[in-house]
């Protein structure tokens, strides 16, 4: 959550070089939680928690399966444009970002905190038994 807020605050229509470049760290930063999230969610799909049959039934959990996937994909669609951007930095090419794409990346940011606000709370509810 933190990466995303961070990129949040650093997008800017006109940025410097240092704001593109924090905001590439923040990207891998956001891609590195993702991706251990993955894991711990598939340890616990599988290994540690309720077991596969309990969570591979219930709705509610596939619902959050769902919007992890959204999130996962708005995730890499933010990336491959910050790294571009990052690219471009690299060469010393950077030119004004398209004012539609950094608008684009707003609307992706605020729907990609919704979700990541969501999903714990879904969490929850598969863990209480509701969807069974």
């Amino acid at each position: 959550m933190g990466a995303l807020i961070s990129e949040y605050f650093l997008l800017r229509s006109k940025q410097s070089e240092q704001q593109i470049k924090m905001l590439s760290y923040s990207g891998v930063i956001h891609l590195v939680s993702l991706g251990l999230l993955l894991i711990t969610g598939i340890l616990r799909w599988f290994v540690y928690g309720k077991g596969a049959v309990y969570y591979s039934k219930n709705p509610v959990f596939h619902t959050k399966l769902t919007l992890y996937t959204v999130v996962l994909i708005l995730a890499i669609i933010q990336s491959v444009m910050l790294f571009k951007w990052n690219r471009q930095r690299k060469e010393n090419r950077l030119q004004e970002q398209n004012p539609v794409a950094v608008k684009m990346m707003f609307v992706f940011l605020r729907l990609e905190i919704l979700l990541v606000i969501i999903i714990p709370l879904l969490a929850v509810i598969v863990m209480r038994g509701a969807g069974v």
